[in-house]
């Protein structure tokens, strides 16, 4: 991906997945040239829920550090068994500082099933001990993903931030866990994203080309 004020556009971002072999990541020539994100039609009988592919980049924090930064980007969706969504990490020397994919919004969280373009947005204040940003959109389980209009800008203190704890709850909920939120048959993890508090994801990755 290359930014251009502000909007990303693909270039070679970074692609990882639980086993590159049960998805295909590229870009769709036949719908718009949007980037794609689909389960091997062959490889469907090995895809279990938690399986997933991401298509991201990174990036240096140090021209965001003490601004309010929005990421945002539309997705649509085919058949998408365990959800698509967006994510946003920010991390410092010694690990994660913030970390959202949406899992737990609601509404506008994660897009199931076939659903037209949407819009998902995450808003953090980067900290200035900020050292890197993370960032993209992930398909989890079969179906299909694209994506496209996305964009990494500075908004003013009137547009609020996202809670910031991913997966983390930030105060006791549910606690008869007669509510709880699954994906497949786990509950939802940061992990399950295959991204790690530290580098980058723990999975097959390679470059994406166009």
């Amino acid at each position: 991906m290359a930014q251009d004020d502000g909007h990303i556009q693909y270039e070679t971002p970074f692609q990882g997945a639980t086993d590159l072999r049960i998805y295909d990541a590229r870009i769709d020539r036949e719908n718009g040239s949007n980037v794609l994100i689909a389960a091997r039609h062959e490889m469907l009988h090995e895809i279990r829920g938690d399986d997933f592919c991401t298509v991201m980049q990174s990036v240096e924090a140090g021209p965001f550090k003490g601004r309010r930064i929005r990421l945002a980007g539309e997705l649509r969706t085919k058949d998408a068994g365990s959800g698509a969504t967006i994510w946003f990490r920010v991390d410092g020397a010694k690990g994660t500082l913030l970390f959202d994919n949406l899992e737990l919004q609601r509404p506008d969280g994660p897009l199931v099933g076939t659903q037209g373009w949407q819009e998902r947005t995450i808003v953090f204040d980067i900290p200035e001990d900020a050292v890197s940003l993370h960032y993209g959109f992930i398909l989890k389980g079969t179906g299909k993903c694209w994506s496209r209009i996305f964009s990494l800008k500075e908004v003013d203190g009137g547009v609020p931030t996202s809670a910031g704890h991913g997966p983390v709850l930030p105060r006791p909920t549910n606690l008869d866990f007669g509510h709880g939120i699954q994906i497949g048959q786990r509950l939802v993890k940061q992990e399950d994203f295959g991204i790690a508090d530290n580098g980058p994801p723990d999975c097959d990755a390679l470059a994406l080309t166009t």
